[in-house]
Formats: C-alpha cells, sequence, structure tokens
C-alpha cells in the first residue's frame, strides 16, 4: 500500500466520522425537540454507516420509547447490549420498557442486571 493510498483512507475515515458525528448531533437536537421521526431516520442513517455506534442505538431506544413503540425500543436497546453487553444504562432502559409492556420478570431480570452491571463499575 503507497502513501498516497494510506492517506486517502485516512481522510475517508476522518470525513465519514465528521459526518456520523453530524448527523447524530442533528438526530439528538431533533428528538430533544420531540421530532422523533426526524430523530429516528436520523439515528438509521448513522446505524447504517456504523452499526455499533452505542450513542445512535441508546437514543434510538429512548426516541421509540417516547414514543410509545415499546417493542421497538426493546429490540434498539437490545441491539446496543449485543454490541456491549456491559452497559449497565441498555440493561436497566431495556427493564423499564419490559415493565411498560407488561413483561414484568423480563423486566426484573434486565433492571437487575443493569443495576448490577452499574454497581461493579464503582
Amino acid at each position: 500500500m503507497t502513501s498516497g493510498t494510506i492517506t486517502s483512507t485516512w481522510n475517508y475515515q476522518q470525513r465519514l466520522k465528521e459526518a456520523v458525528e453530524s448527523i447524530l448531533h442533528d438526530a439528538n437536537l431533533s428528538m430533544n425537540k420531540g421530532d422523533y421521526s426526524v430523530a429516528l431516520r436520523l439515528y438509521d442513517r448513522v446505524i447504517k454507516k456504523e452499526p455499533n455506534n452505542k450513542a445512535a442505538l441508546m437514543n434510538k431506544g429512548k426516541t421509540y420509547e417516547y414514543l410509545g413503540n415499546y417493542p421497538a425500543a426493546i429490540r434498539a436497546y437490545g441491539s446496543l447490549i449485543e454490541v456491549d453487553q456491559y452497559n449497565p444504562e441498555a440493561w436497566y432502559n431495556r427493564g423499564l420498557v419490559l415493565k411498560k409492556n407488561g413483561e414484568y420478570v423480563e423486566a426484573m431480570i434486565n433492571i437487575r442486571m443493569g443495576m448490577a452491571l452499574y454497581l461493579h463499575e464503582k
């Protein structure tokens, strides 16, 4: 690989990172303004470019939760847990949504896991 190829690859990766950060910023602004459909579209764009983007996966779950679409929120938090199984907030949030969805046993398991991971971090 030539130095020109390495430089162009680095430049591409840097531009991609900046684009993802910009889209994520816009998605977060949309979510905070209550424009949930726009936020979801933007989170999906981030996830398409970076499937393991933890912030996009977390906020996609929160957005679905705000919309009352609990099954979609549960799936989004589950996707985040697949990426980062030691994320206490993802487990805890999924537990809260499971509770709202009437899945009490699973909710308690997830909430306890989130709390255990949180305490383990301390």
